[in-house]
């Protein structure tokens, strides 16, 4: 039997959109990808009003079953979206994760000693680079000799897409943390169709090297998704070096480390 290839466009160094209706709808019913920017945002007007309780592993089947009956279907929203957005994670995921995903790359003139670039090596020089739509790509050794920002924003996305894997091989459904702004991701248990998140994460440095996330930006991040009725996960990712992937620097991640810490937001005149 054929796999099906989802067809998608890369439109910014961070975003890919997919048009047909029909993969839009297989990509948000087989594990909610790709986001619609007014549907993000309305679930966070939805969540000001009404805090759902968070999910946890001692909820009751009976709990269960009274929010998937009021759930509405996932597939009655997204046959109405005319164009769907799948972020730098999702694309690298659908792409060399599943290998599912077709994505076309902007036309761009490339010179001699680029013209061996693979499309792989090219998509992974758009994620990773802050350059404008279409912009001759380089090979990712070559970027991090001449591009000083190029080595910063490719181990940022080393860490997401680390911590992306992570939570995805644990069942949990990961989602873009558009609607809470600092975050990077919301894990649903079973989708934004059927309940609201339950944790949102922030991936940090593991690294000791004072560039880590500041106590006081950890603590408006908890603040925030506290209010909103959610808890936070402090995700810090550690990574090998990426010079040792020469022509696959998006396999860095299979010696990655991924050490999580739950932080709580604690009211004092609360006991």
């Amino acid at each position: 039997m054929k796999q099906l290839t989802i067809q998608a466009t890369l439109v910014s160094s961070g975003r890919a959109v997919v048009t047909d209706p029909n993969h839009i709808v297989l990509l948000r019913s087989r594990g909610f990808y790709g986001y619609v920017p007014d549907e993000e945002h309305g679930t966070l007007d939805q969540q000001n009003e009404h805090q759902r309780q968070l999910d946890t592993d001692e909820e009751s089947l009976e709990e269960c079953d009274t929010l998937e009956d009021s759930a509405t279907p996932v597939t009655s929203k997204c046959t109405e979206c005319k164009q769907l957005f799948l972020t730098d994670v999702e694309i690298l995921f659908l792409f060399h994760g599943l290998g599912c995903l077709d994505i076309v790359l902007p036309d761009s003139e490339q010179s001699e000693t680029d013209s061996d670039l693979t499309n792989p090596l090219r998509l992974w020089y758009y994620l990773c680079s802050v350059s404008r739509l279409p912009s001759p790509p380089v090979h990712p050794t070559q970027a991090r000799t001449e591009l000083p920002q190029f080595i910063h924003l490719e181990r940022d996305l080393l860490r997401r897409y680390a911590a992306y894997l992570y939570y995805r091989s644990r069942g949990w459904v990961v989602r873009p943390g558009l609607a809470l702004g600092g975050v990077h991701f919301l894990l649903y248990a079973q989708g934004p169709a059927w309940r609201h998140a339950a944790f949102g994460v922030v991936v940090d440095r593991a690294e000791m090297d004072g560039q880590q996330m500041t106590c006081a930006a950890l603590a408006v991040h908890v603040r925030v998704v506290h209010s909103v009725g959610k808890r936070l996960i402090l995700c810090r990712v550690s990574l090998p070096d990426v010079v040792n992937y020469k022509d696959c620097p998006w396999d860095a991640i299979r010696e990655a480390t991924v050490v999580e810490t739950l932080v709580d937001h604690w009211n004092p005149s609360c006991r």
